[in-house]
């Protein structure tokens, strides 16, 4: 019997933004049409029909599998890191994982370090995610939009601008993040704007020194 090789494949669909093309025969609705909400659904039976059948194949029972966004529907709003709009679902199917609801924050950098804790394998990376699975409390995720990078811990947002232009936000409810001014004397932020800092100076330098470890 021959024996399959380990390997990894990375895939992105654009079904869902336009001109919301779709093949004929898949659907009920009209490819001819383009409308939204037909490719939402067109993408929709496609992952159906990927799962049904890789489900068929014999890797399926030795395999990780990872769906993802990259944002919310529409990316809109009046802060420099709309953070709402990047509100994302995280699908994992994996041998060993139960279903299961994880409402952990966290971000795409941390889907390696979660395939990792999945596949039981220790490393050493200057990666900076974190296993979603680890159930550490102390996380946070970074963030960029346009020109904008930012820090969020769940609760602070700290927006790192060009010209040296911060901007500080913080949650007050669930689905509400307010701009809050910025005072010398607040230390809790002043902190995290120092970690934000050092977060991304330490990421540029990583990467711009070619440091694997």
């Amino acid at each position: 019997m021959k024996k399959i090789k380990n390997f990894f494949i990375l895939s992105l669909s654009v079904s869902n933004h336009k001109p919301y093309t779709y093949p004929e025969g898949r659907i009920e609705e009209d490819p001819k049409k383009k409308k939204r909400g037909h490719a939402v659904k067109y993408s929709d039976w496609a992952l159906g029909d990927f799962f049904k059948k890789a489900k068929k194949e014999k890797f399926y029972k030795d395999t990780v599998f990872i769906i993802i966004a990259d944002h919310g529907a529409r990316v809109y709003g009046s802060q420099e890191i709309p953070i709402k709009s990047y509100e994302i679902p995280l699908l994992i199917i994996a041998p060993g994982v139960k279903p299961s609801l994880n409402n952990n924050l966290g971000s795409s950098t941390d889907i390696p370090s979660t395939i990792m804790d999945i596949l039981n394998i220790s490393y050493v990376s200057p990666f900076f995610g974190k296993s979603l699975l680890s159930g550490e409390k102390n996380r946070w995720v970074c963030l960029n939009h346009n020109r904008n990078v930012g820090y969020y811990d769940g609760k602070n947002l700290i927006v790192l601008g060009l010209n040296k232009n911060n901007y500080y936000y913080e949650e007050k409810e669930k689905s509400k993040i307010e701009r809050i001014d910025f005072k010398k004397d607040n230390l809790d932020l002043i902190k995290k704007e120092k970690e934000a800092i050092s977060l991304f100076q330490t990421a540029w330098e990583i990467y711009k020194k070619g440091i694997k470890n």
